[in-house]
């Protein structure tokens, strides 16, 4: 998605830097509904239906936090672009 976005930033008349950050807000919602779900089953005192190990809720937090970061960047790469052609 980032290739994908940057490289439609050097398009003229318009590049794709929206969708780019509507693609990465997508993204975040899967792996908020995950970590969030995953910290639900773990509150009620249950294991998830795959049995995975506990050490990948802190993996999939971390992907989280890396997800959110990158979504404010295409925020601020689209809004760049709003004042770039207005």
């Amino acid at each position: 998605m980032v290739l994908g976005g940057v490289t439609s930033l050097r398009v003229r008349p318009g590049s794709a830097a929206g969708l780019l950050a509507a693609a990465w807000a997508f993204a975040l919602g899967f792996g908020w509904r995950s970590v969030f779900g995953r910290l639900e089953l773990r509150e009620a005192g249950e294991r998830a239906a795959n049995n995975e190990p506990d050490y990948v809720l802190p993996i999939i937090a971390g992907s989280l936090a890396v997800v959110a970061a990158v979504l404010l960047w295409a925020l601020w790469l689209a809004w760049r672009q709003s004042r770039a052609t207005a």
